[in-house]
């Protein structure tokens, strides 16, 4: 389904611009800033299953996959680039 991202401009001379308007179907939202209408075409594109969101972790669960990887991988020197 295709979607349809505009820029509405506003009549007042005041404003140069009232927001995005996203259209997907026949459902649109209007009024939107830049970011919620960029989350929005987010929201609408990603596939159900997002794998990508398992590179989320706490600082304890890098810790764990940095020791991990550093105990697989003898005679490899892994250097840390967080600050």
């Amino acid at each position: 389904m295709k979607v349809e991202i505009e820029l509405i401009e506003s009549p007042s001379t005041e404003t140069q611009w009232s927001g995005w308007k996203v259209t997907y179907g026949d459902k649109y939202a209007d009024g939107l800033g830049y970011d919620e209408m960029l989350g929005l075409v987010a929201a609408i594109t990603l596939p159900e299953k997002r794998p990508t969101l398992q590179w989320l972790k706490t600082a304890e669960q890098h810790q764990q996959w940095h020791d991990n990887l550093a105990k697989k991988s003898d005679g490899i020197d892994i250097i840390s680039v967080s600050s």
